[in-house]
């Protein structure tokens, strides 16, 4: 068998994108339980590519899924507050890159476009 090597990720830089969803990661690791955050990018030449985030499940203030929270939000969380992820799909907001990981989203303050409608069933996105 031949297979060709693939570009991983995208270049570091800062994307407009949407939250699609999230999803429960079934492998295991040395860390224990994780998902993946999934995002879709709305404009430039990478427009309509689907990227993840994967995250440890711990939901605390120096963990990658709080920080991600909390973009979506807009806002900080408090201790002791619920946060169900359902709530903030297709929130459009700006996806920063680095070392060709995700590592944060910022929610814009009003969207600039409709997001894509259907589930994610519907794109092959679960």
């Amino acid at each position: 068998m031949e297979f060709q090597v693939e570009e991983h990720g995208l270049p570091d830089g800062v994307y407009p994108g949407i939250f699609t969803g999230i999803e429960e990661w079934k492998g295991q690791n040395q860390y224990g339980p994780a998902c993946f955050m999934i995002f879709q990018l709305t404009d430039g030449e990478h427009r309509g590519k689907v990227e993840k985030m994967i995250c440890s499940m711990e939901m605390k203030p120096n963990k990658p899924l709080y920080r991600m929270a909390e973009g979506l939000k807009g806002s900080a969380l408090s201790v002791g507050e619920r946060f169900n992820f359902a709530d903030f799909v297709s929130v459009n907001g700006a996806i920063e890159v680095r070392d060709r990981k995700i590592v944060s989203f910022v929610r814009q303050s009003r969207p600039t476009q409709e997001p894509p409608q259907g589930t994610a069933d519907d794109f092959g996105w679960a």
